[in-house]
């Protein structure tokens, strides 16, 4: 039971980390960077968890096998499954990094941009007045006032 589930699971779950940059030469136009990132970060996100899930039920399925071979099966899934979760988490890093330059890329043309045109504008300067609040010293009503000495 355990080498067919395990040998059909197997196959179909997603290993390979992509590489971001090929994969961003395939898609057309209409498509933004960010959104693909976006988009492939929320892919993995979602596969971690199912992983992480597989990790978990094997796990469990390790702690409740009595047969030795059954048992030596689930191991080798527990432990491919906890190293599929490794590298998909290190490829989440890699493509918050991704995430990350393409943001400082996006915004740095418009704040060069905004520099460059503001360079000839001449701007008055006023002055600012900073008002102190008022404060008002005015005796209380002789009611409020309690008096210790006699």
């Amino acid at each position: 039971m355990g080498a067919k589930v395990c040998g059909m699971s197997c196959q179909h779950r997603h290993t390979e980390t992509v590489d971001i940059s090929q994969s961003f030469e395939f898609l057309g136009p209409s498509v933004s960077m960010g959104k693909y990132l976006l988009d492939m970060k929320q892919e993995l996100l979602l596969t971690m968890q199912k992983e992480m899930r597989i990790a978990a039920g094997a796990e469990k399925l390790f702690c409740v096998t009595k047969d030795r071979k059954t048992r030596a099966r689930v191991k080798e899934l527990r432990n491919s499954s906890e190293k599929k979760v490794k590298d998909l988490y290190t490829s989440l890093h890699k493509l918050n990094e991704e995430i990350a330059q393409w943001r400082e890329e996006e915004n740095a043309p418009e704040a060069v941009k905004e520099t460059t045109e503001n360079t000839g504008d001449n701007c008055v300067a006023f002055p600012t007045v900073v008002t102190e609040p008022e404060v008002l010293l005015q005796p209380t009503s002789d009611s409020s006032q309690v008096s210790t000495l006699h």
